[in-house]
């Protein structure tokens, strides 16, 4: 896992400080900024990432990249891919 323990996000629903992290952090993962509690996780950075392929695909108007990015920004943790097969979709573009 990790040779540090994770970072855990305690922003409350509700307050200002979660309107602003929703605001102006929109590349931390769905659960970081709306669930008290959550952990950065492999599941969060792939959202990262795939947030950030977003702002490139939309940049280049790259459809391809931009179906990659959507399944690796799902809300639902569980729900985006997994690194191995996102490498594998991006050796395919």
């Amino acid at each position: 896992m990790y040779p540090y323990l994770p970072v855990i996000y305690t922003i409350k629903p509700g307050l200002e400080r979660e309107k602003r992290c929703n605001k102006y952090h929109s590349h931390l993962a769905f659960e970081l900024r709306n669930k008290p509690g959550s952990k950065v996780s492999v599941k969060t950075d792939i959202y990262s990432s795939g947030y950030l392929f977003r702002k490139i695909a939309d940049n280049f108007s790259n459809k391809a990249l931009q179906s990659i990015s959507t399944s690796m920004m799902n809300e639902v943790p569980y729900k985006r891919p997994e690194l191995f097969s996102v490498v594998l979709q991006l050796n395919k573009l």
